[in-house]
């Protein structure tokens, strides 16, 4: 058969003339209108009311268990309100510099120009001159590299893990 159908699909390119028509398998319509009158039966049967006292006993412990549930539940609001302005007024001046001077590095530079009013700018200093501590040299005795063993040296190079060749380019 798939010889016949090749061979007169060489002969004849229309392919719908070789396509035969199926049966589609439809139910009756005795079936549509049983499920018509299924559906209106359905629609004309009352609804079921709750009862008025069942819904005022739902609604009513519905509103107990919310409220139980509100007084149950820790709330993390703190017991005294903090003022930010007093505890701020509780450090003292020596206080604030110091820290302003500990961690300048920290604060950013257009919020420190942003702080300063620019009709001030000059009747404040911003920069202070800090003394700069002395230092007091320990002995004045002069080192003496004889008593250092080559193979001190080397071990040490080594435990810092610099090249002895590369020392001589530096």
């Amino acid at each position: 058969m798939k010889s016949t159908i090749k061979t007169r699909m060489k002969t004849n390119l229309d392919i719908f003339e070789y396509l035969q028509k199926r049966t589609i398998d439809t139910p009756n319509p005795e079936y549509f209108e049983s499920m018509a009158q299924k559906i209106l039966a359905e629609q004309n049967t009352p609804l079921k009311r709750v009862p008025y006292l069942k819904r005022i006993v739902l609604w009513s412990s519905a509103a107990a268990a919310a409220i139980l549930l509100f007084l149950l539940i820790p709330h993390n609001a703190p017991s005294e309100k903090i003022n930010l302005a007093l505890e701020l007024n509780a450090l003292s001046k020596a206080d604030v510099l110091s820290y302003v001077h500990e961690h300048l590095e920290e604060f950013d530079t257009d919020m420190l120009v942003a702080a300063v009013p620019s009709e001030n700018i000059e009747t404040i200093s911003l920069i202070t001159e800090t003394e700069s501590p002395e230092y007091s040299v320990i002995s004045q005795a002069p080192v003496n590299f004889d008593v250092l063993d080559t193979k001190d040296i080397l071990e040490y190079l080594e435990n810092e893990g610099l090249d002895i060749y590369d020392l001589d380019e530096i």
